[in-house]
């Protein structure tokens, strides 16, 4: 690979980054316009790498190209979100059981420093609140990395982080958190153990109760997300973006 290209892919990379924590954050909301002037002269780089890294957020989920209208943030939707935990319930368990059979004591022994950094958190608090997302998010990277699968853990954390648009507000509720940190707890013993089968269990089991709460919340929010055939739900609904409302719902997640 040449030095040109090699840089083109890090800036490609640096921009994928930056675009997704943003979409993932809601500082870009569904349906935004995203154009390639307004990106490259915000990173200081050439078109090549900006175009580039929207087919690749486009390819991931995060955006959707338009003819003759150029990239928007993709929009919420039922379908969208049923398929990102198809692909989860047929891909992550099998993570899970990689990585605890192959777990190592290092790696364990930072999974339980994180998980208890977590435990003392405030989540009342918006500062802390933050801080456990961050926290969690190492949780889980963390975690797949010990599978010593480099593709199948980059995929599984992606899919979290996809399904994080649609489900991250769950940490506004402490009783929600808890939920969530009794899977990390269950999973931890299970390393000890190094029942992969069990834990792989632990989390189908998680997966499938996320995905019926969200499917039911969402049905009964038909006004929130997209459904194949119908209009871009961009418009303001109450002075407010009614996708934007999404985020606000107390949903646990895994």
């Amino acid at each position: 690979m040449s030095s040109d290209n090699a840089s083109n892919q890090s800036k490609q990379e640096i921009v994928v980054s930056n675009l997704r924590q943003e979409i993932l954050q809601g500082i870009l909301k569904p349906g935004q316009r995203l154009t390639q002037d307004e990106i490259a002269k915000r990173f200081g780089i050439s078109w090549t790498p900006v175009r580039e890294a929207l087919r690749q957020l486009e390819a991931e989920g995060w955006v959707q190209i338009k003819n003759n209208q150029g990239a928007v943030v993709a929009p919420l939707s039922l379908q969208d979100f049923n398929e990102i935990y198809q692909f989860r319930l047929l891909i992550q368990p099998e993570a899970v059981r990689l990585s605890v059979e192959r777990m190592e004591e290092a790696t364990l022994a930072r999974l339980e420093a994180i998980y208890h950094r977590q435990t003392g958190l405030d989540l009342n608090n918006l500062e802390e609140r933050e801080i456990f997302l961050k926290l969690s998010h190492d949780f889980y990277v963390t975690f797949y990395q010990a599978s010593h699968n480099k593709r199948l853990a980059t995929q599984v954390v992606l899919l979290r982080e996809a399904a994080d648009r649609y489900v991250r507000a769950s940490f506004k509720v402490p009783t929600e958190a808890k939920r969530h940190l009794e899977v990390q707890r269950q999973i931890l013993e299970l390393c000890l153990l190094k029942d992969g089968s069990a834990a792989a269990e632990v989390m189908r089991a998680a997966l499938i109760k996320v995905r019926s709460l969200v499917n039911s919340i969402l049905s009964s929010q038909k006004e929130m997300v997209n459904e194949p055939g119908k209009p871009d739900l961009t418009i303001k609904k109450n002075g407010k973006n009614s996708q934007d409302n999404l985020l606000e719902l107390t949903l646990p997640m895994i």
